[in-house]
């Protein structure tokens, strides 16, 4: 296991077991939840934070926290392996690739998201104003398989 707190790169999950997946979703009072944290259990490692700081997507190595409260904003629930999230299909697969997603406008350059490839397909990663989004890749890229 690493050191809580510690930032990742993305080449550390290459080769990992997916154990379990926890979520931790933003319930705002007058708009529908969306995924704030995002947990990997990985073997070897421990669990992974995918954080979006405001933009783009960082990795640290990080315990779930617990579901709470909050008076102006709504509240916070943790979910371990939530069906309705497309990386849970993964769980017990090993992380074949890891791909950064760059943006680079020539004045700013960070790593907008992740691309996660397993053996039976893979995930797409993307932080957006400090939301996490993952969009479900069936198949891996250039065997006819489209984005979902």
């Amino acid at each position: 296991m690493i050191d809580n707190e510690q930032p990742l790169s993305a080449a550390d999950l290459i080769g990992r077991r997916l154990l379990k997946v926890t979520t931790a979703f933003h319930h705002y009072r007058d708009d529908a939840p969306s995924l704030q944290h995002l947990w990997l259990h990985l073997e070897g490692l421990g669990p992974v934070r995918c954080h979006t700081p405001s933009t783009g997507v960082s990795l640290l190595v990080d315990e779930p926290h617990g579901p709470y409260s909050m008076d102006e904003c709504g509240s916070v629930t943790v979910v371990e392996n939530a069906s309705d999230v497309p990386v849970t299909r993964f769980v017990g697969q090993l992380v074949r690739s890891v791909r950064e997603i760059r943006y680079d406008d020539g004045r700013v350059d960070f790593t907008a998201g992740l691309t996660l490839q397993f053996p039976d397909g893979g995930v797409r990663l993307l932080g957006l104003d400090d939301d996490l989004i993952i969009v479900l890749q069936d198949r891996q890229p250039g065997t006819g398989g489209g984005l979902t």
